[in-house]
């Protein structure tokens, strides 16, 4: 049995297809398709590959790496090839490939570091390229090893009874919401940082809108549209929501950073403000057809979107 390392980069413009949708291939979209489970969903099985289509046979592993350009996470998923089949429409070979959810997790929670892959591999781009040469030190870096994800494995005790699920649809994202018009540019903004917009559920409870970085970190965002004199109860009420929903996340999510954002309709007093700035809160509100952003607020989304860990909580 060989292993193949398969690049997977948001610069490349391929897309995961899921179901009707195309969703474009990121580290993010990556691992909000594995939390989901849609990764393998039939429609989804398919990668194009470019190289060593001819030595590749079905039970060879093929390991999933994001590079510089989706925040140099290294080896962040695991899947086994079921065939290789010439598509006629792609004018190319694909590997139908099964993405292994819970072996997937752990790598996506304890990734094999890019700068180790590089040394393997000095430049990791084509799909796919042989790891069999590097066999023993790969098996040594996988986190479920024994002894190697002894911390991530007790997480599991800590874990609240409640369920969380996470999934990609653009679509329900873009639906007419009660706050259309505060999350809409919200959207554009974080997909211009390169997250992906996903739907986080916690039973029936549901953030106004969420996102998943290529690094494991997730902004949550609560819309109100406030009026002057309703600011200070507005704030109250969407900073009680997105700590209980914080605090659920992590439930399941223990190392994954999240970062709170409450969108605003008009302009906050300044000492409102002030306050969410303090506790490293996001603060936004409508300006025309644009966002404008209190304070620090749209840096610290920027360092969040890169991976830097300046507010999350």
């Amino acid at each position: 049995m060989a292993s193949w390392l398969y690049p997977i980069s948001r610069r490349a413009g391929r897309v995961f297809d899921v179901g009707k949708d195309e969703i474009p291939a990121s580290a993010s979209s990556f691992r909000a398709l594995v939390l989901d489970g849609r990764i393998n969903v039939r429609s989804n099985r398919l990668w194009y590959v470019t190289s060593n289509f001819k030595v590749a046979e079905a039970g060879d592993d093929v390991f999933i790496y994001a590079g510089r350009s989706d925040g140099d996470l290294g080896i962040i998923g695991i899947g086994k090839i079921r065939g290789v089949r010439w598509i006629e429409d792609w004018e190319t070979w694909a590997f139908n490939i099964w993405i292994d959810l819970e072996k997937s997790k752990e790598l996506l929670e304890h990734p094999i570091p890019a700068r180790i892959v590089r040394e393997w591999i000095r430049f990791p781009r084509s799909a796919v390229r042989s790891l069999s040469k590097f066999e023993r030190e790969l098996q040594m870096q996988l986190p479920w090893k024994a002894g190697a994800s002894s911390t991530h494995g007790r997480a599991s005790s800590l874990k609240r009874s409640r369920k969380i699920s996470v999934y990609i649809d653009s679509r329900v994202e873009r639906r007419e919401l009660a706050h259309d018009s505060i999350l809409r540019p919200i959207v554009s903004k974080l997909e211009k940082l390169g997250m992906t917009v996903v739907k986080v559920k916690f039973g029936r409870l549901v953030p106004d809108l969420s996102a998943l970085s290529g690094w494991g970190g997730c902004v949550m965002v609560e819309a109100k549209k406030n009026s002057g004199s309703s600011t200070r109860n507005n704030v109250r009420q969407a900073l009680g929501q997105l700590f209980e929903y914080a605090w659920l996340y992590r439930g399941e999510n223990p190392k994954n950073p999240t970062l709170f954002w409450i969108a605003l309709r008009l302009k906050p007093p300044h000492e409102i403000a002030q306050f969410l700035e303090e506790h490293q809160v996001v603060v936004s509100w409508s300006q025309k057809t644009k966002l404008a952003f209190f304070g620090t607020g749209a840096l610290r989304l920027s360092r969040f979107a890169r991976g830097g860990l300046n507010g999350p909580r």
